[in-house]
């Protein structure tokens, strides 16, 4: 064998994890609900493993759901540190006693500037589930008065219409 002798010696492979990158930030889903009478709505906002801390913009849009008469409008910034995976978003519900059926608005993300990333999802629809019960009694339009006069000279008359029902409508 030619004088070559086969030795065997154990062989040690370290594996070192890659270098944290910039953070990808995303929604944990691009569907929210939230019961009308639920007081709040919350979206969790993610960020990526193994990855350096950063901010990231959001905030809300309208959609069939508006901001002041359905829920309330949120815009803002979350940093995360290296060590965060994810933060919460709280959006303050508007309640309605009269039956609306359920309607939507839009979250979204946005780059802060500072080299962070959206991934996908990056924007959800949040719907607020109406818990009213519609009503079976259509609108009843009612004048205020039997008669209304006015004087020619005076070139308008004011006339009350009344609704009596429990739904909203358009009297024509």
């Amino acid at each position: 064998n030619f004088g070559i002798s086969t030795l065997s010696a154990p062989v040690v492979v370290i594996v070192s994890p890659p270098p944290p990158g910039a953070p990808i930030f995303t929604l944990s889903s691009s569907v929210y609900s939230v019961f009308e009478n639920g007081g709040f709505a919350i979206v969790t906002v993610q960020k990526n493993l193994n990855s350096l801390g950063g901010t990231v913009n959001y905030g809300t849009a309208n959609g069939t759901a508006l901001a002041v008469s359905n829920y309330q409008a949120v815009f803002g910034s979350l940093f995360f540190a290296s060590n965060d995976i994810s933060k919460n978003v709280t959006i303050p519900i508007i309640y309605s006693p009269v039956y609306q059926g359920n309607k939507s608005f839009g979250f979204s993300l946005s780059p802060s500037g500072d080299g962070s990333t959206v991934g996908v999802p990056g924007n959800a629809s949040v719907t607020i589930v109406d818990v009213n019960s519609p009503s079976t009694n259509p609108p009843v339009f009612l004048f205020g008065s039997a008669n209304y006069s006015v004087n020619e000279s005076n070139g308008a008359v004011v006339v009350t219409v009344l609704n009596n029902g429990d739904l909203g409508g358009l009297a024509n």
